[in-house]
């Protein structure tokens, strides 16, 4: 016979039963605090694809040139390629929007595409930054086009009428890093260090009340991933360049260092005054104020190194106001 003292009592087997989906709640609560911003690194390009990066910093220049947009009314769909496989779809309408949209995806209900292109991710990037010609890409079959190619032709010529006046400064000091490099998938810096270059075009103050070389070193889970070196100096052309990618290989990495001393526009980078080190995640937080750079500091997240008192200067052109707010 079993021993009565060993069953279980009703009332406490009711009692964990009532528990358990408390238990279960108190669970969820808990993994929900533990991301309390994931919406916000949900909505950051993290895919390696370059097309996304440069689609949302000409949506943000496209807002400053309202006469540029009024003078091509149409709808174009861009189908990007990674690899020769579908990556992602693009729409740019400045016909059923008035001061013009671009956004992820194919053009809205009730909005037909005029221009169908598909176009390799690193392709395109060359195209718009100027390092390859777009009638020599469309004789080597480097994209398709459906529907009415000479609005693409109209396209390209404002676009590049925008670069010769100077109107894209932005481009001009990522396009080594788009044009040379592979993006990092899974990393949310890469999207942020333009943030930081639309920072320093869009607000020429901070080239006056910055006078450093800035190096930033990105961590994901402790590991250096990649490195940064932004210079700002009153009076002069501000620079941006990448000094380190976890991606490539020791040899790749001396092969694009003598691609680019080659180049008449390399130089050698010039030593950080001040280096920070910091998580990708933490990175995100701290370039959309969430985290204050002397909070970040003084509770471990950023790491300082070399010239402490130029802190307050590198402050400056971390908190602003985020220009790629809607990504």
């Amino acid at each position: 016979m079993s021993d009565p003292s060993q069953k279980m009592n009703p009332m406490s087997l009711a009692s964990e039963d009532s528990q358990q989906p408390e238990q279960q709640q108190g669970i969820v609560r808990q993994q929900q605090q533990q991301h309390p911003h994931q919406a916000l690194f949900d909505s950051i390009p993290q895919n390696g694809l370059k097309c996304d990066i440069l689609f949302l910093v000409i949506k943000n220049r496209i807002k400053e040139e309202p006469e540029y947009v009024k003078r091509l009314r149409v709808v174009f769909q861009f189908n990007m390629l990674k690899n020769n496989q579908p990556a992602a779809t693009w729409t740019c309408d400045t016909k059923s929007c008035i001061e013009g949209d671009i956004y992820k995806g194919p053009p809205k209900p009730g909005c037909k595409a005029d221009c169908i292109l598909t176009v390799d991710d690193d392709d395109w990037v060359k195209i718009m930054v100027g390092k390859l010609n777009p009638q020599r890409a469309f004789m080597m079959s480097k994209f398709k086009i459906k529907g009415n190619i000479m609005l693409l032709q109209k396209l390209y010529a404002l676009w590049f009428e925008l670069r010769r006046k100077g109107k894209t400064p932005e481009i001009d000091l990522i396009q080594e890093i788009m044009v040379e490099e592979q993006l990092m998938p899974g990393l949310k810096s890469e999207a942020m260090a333009i943030e930081i270059v639309q920072r320093i075009v869009k607000m020429p103050h901070l080239a006056e009340t910055i006078d450093a070389n800035i190096q930033l070193n990105i961590l994901k889970d402790t590991k250096l991933m990649t490195k940064y070196l932004i210079g700002m100096h009153p009076g002069k052309k501000p620079e941006f360049r990448r000094l380190y990618n976890a991606l490539l290989s020791n040899e790749e990495r001396k092969q694009l260092s003598q691609k680019l001393q080659r180049s008449t526009e390399a130089t050698v980078a010039p030593k950080a005054d001040i280096i920070f080190t910091i998580e990708d995640d933490d990175l995100v937080l701290v370039i959309y104020g969430i985290y204050k750079v002397n909070t970040a500091i003084e509770t471990g997240r950023l790491k300082v190194e070399g010239k402490f008192e130029l802190v307050d200067q590198a402050r400056a052109l971390f908190e602003q106001p985020p220009i790629m707010a809607n990504l």
